[in-house]
């Protein structure tokens, strides 16, 4: 019984951290002031997002969130287009 409780509690950690393209379009939608709905998000590469809306373009780097890791990736912008 405490054997299955491990395992239903390694299942659930797994699944509470953000993925990356998830953090990528919060990111994009403050930093273009977009509302989520109105962006659209591509996974370019393993932990590379681009992220598309409102007119405006970016590329996040993201770190974490991956399968069994419990904490929300980390999203840096690489790319600012000129405008």
């Amino acid at each position: 019984m405490v054997g299955l409780s491990f395992v239903g509690l390694v299942v659930a950690a797994a699944g509470c951290g953000a993925s990356p393209k998830t953090v990528a379009q919060r990111r994009a939608s403050v930093d273009f002031n977009c509302p989520d709905e109105q962006l659209r998000s591509e996974e370019i590469s393993g932990g590379t997002v681009k992220v598309d809306g409102c007119g405006k373009s970016a590329v996040y780097t993201c770190l974490g969130g991956n399968f069994g890791n419990p904490y929300d990736a980390r999203c840096t912008r690489e790319s600012v287009p000129a405008q």
